[in-house]
């Protein structure tokens, strides 16, 4: 059943980068609150480090990844908002 968890890691890192995307193309951030970003950092980050230690990788790289969105958004609020 790992496949399950990879398809649906997949499925959530295009959601999030298709939403930075929009954000980067549109140049349009008035309403989202910069805390939405940071929240999303934090605790990708947090994730990120407890899956490592627990050895789940679908874990790791979603989170990697759900990290790496989250710094793109918060450069994105600041710089268009």
């Amino acid at each position: 059943m790992e496949w399950l968890g990879w398809a649906a890691a997949v499925m959530l890192v295009i959601t999030l980068f298709a939403q930075v995307r929009k954000n980067w193309e549109e140049k349009k951030l008035k309403g989202v609150n910069p805390l939405l970003y940071y929240g999303q950092a934090v605790a990708s980050l947090c994730f990120a480090l407890y899956s490592f230690n627990i050895n789940s990788w679908v874990f790791v790289v979603t989170n990697v990844l759900g990290f790496l969105s989250a710094l793109v958004g918060i450069y994105l609020v600041h710089r268009y908002r």
